[in-house]
């Protein structure tokens, strides 16, 4: 069963990794979330655990990992 409102959990993530990388690169790190979040539906779908595989959970885990790393310094939260 997928959630009504997708909420894309890469955006702190992508904060994190930005924050956390000596030279940030945006394209490294949405590749890194996008990899990261494919790798979670993959378990999820070999495990089998009554999850539903989504490939719009992939796109805006992406997507949320694009907007946290290019989250400009000076808005905050």
């Amino acid at each position: 069963m997928t959630s009504p409102r997708p909420r894309p959990a890469g955006t702190p993530l992508g904060l994190f990794a930005y924050a956390a990388a000596r030279r940030p690169s945006a394209l490294t790190i949405v590749v890194g979330c996008s990899a990261l979040s494919a790798g979670i539906e993959a378990v999820q779908f070999v495990m089998n655990a009554g999850r539903v595989v989504d490939v719009g959970d992939v796109i805006f885990n992406t997507v949320g990992g694009l907007v946290g790393c290019c989250w400009p310094p000076g808005l905050g939260w």
